[in-house]
């Protein structure tokens, strides 16, 4: 009876046993994983822009819940970034708008540095290659038949002008004949991504300011300069329309 009573008594334990040691398994949650792309080397000019994009390939886990931060150091002098840092969740990729000033021609570089909690922290390497602005210069060179000048507080100037470009001096065009002065009269203007008018004197006027230039349709262009003309007492600010 004792011998039965003691099988029966460690076949319940066993039972029991068995019982407990067959929970549910906790296993790590899976790893996060992720591959990133973008461009690493630039071709820009001075005073312009670049555009640094990047995509993100998630290859295992979920990024909502381990974002991903990026951000761009190490940029050169007159060159910054906006915005400095972002991070990335369920949108996957961003960019980032590199602004050049007025650097010199050459190759700078910056950093691009990727992290995350899990998966840590890379640097990576940016190339700029800075060359020399394009001359737009001889592109606006042209008649135009459609100028006005809107100058307060005397009001506005109609008139024709001509834009030349000027020998041996990339970048500089002349425009005639603003707010009506004559055709002798011109305006130097120095032209990159924008319009800069150098303070200069011009039909008894001393002149500066800057603009834009556009294209419309077809071949044509035209160029808005906001610009203050000081004669003694007497001070006006005009916007020019060059329009052919």
């Amino acid at each position: 009876m004792k011998v039965w009573s003691l099988i029966f008594l460690m076949s319940v334990l066993f039972i029991c046993c068995d019982k407990k040691d067959s929970g549910t398994v906790t296993r790590p949650p899976a790893g996060f994983a992720f591959t990133t792309s973008y461009d690493s080397i630039y071709s820009c000019y001075p005073n312009s822009n670049v555009t640094l994009s990047f995509t993100i390939n998630v290859v295992s886990g979920d990024i909502a819940s381990n974002p991903v931060t990026y951000s761009v150091t190490g940029l050169p002098p007159n060159v910054t970034v906006m915005p400095a840092t972002q991070t990335v969740g369920g949108v996957l990729g961003g960019a980032f708008t590199i602004m050049l000033g007025n650097v010199p021609k050459g190759t700078d570089t910056a950093k691009l540095t990727i992290s995350s909690a899990v998966t840590g922290t890379e640097t990576h390497k940016i190339i700029l290659n800075v060359h020399d602005p394009i001359d737009n210069a001889p592109m606006l060179a042209a008649t135009y038949n459609h100028c006005f000048d809107y100058c307060q507080p005397t009001g506005f100037f109609y008139y024709n002008s001509v834009v030349t470009t000027v020998a041996d001096t990339p970048y500089l065009i002349r425009i005639s004949n603003i707010r009506n002065l004559g055709s002798g009269v011109s305006l130097k203007a120095w032209v990159s991504s924008v319009i800069q008018v150098p303070v200069q004197w011009a039909g008894g006027y001393k002149v500066w300011g800057s603009g834009h230039y556009f294209k419309d349709t077809g071949s044509y262009f035209r160029m808005e300069i906001n610009d203050t003309l000081v004669s003694g007492i007497d001070t006006q600010f005009c916007t020019i329309h060059i329009e052919q």
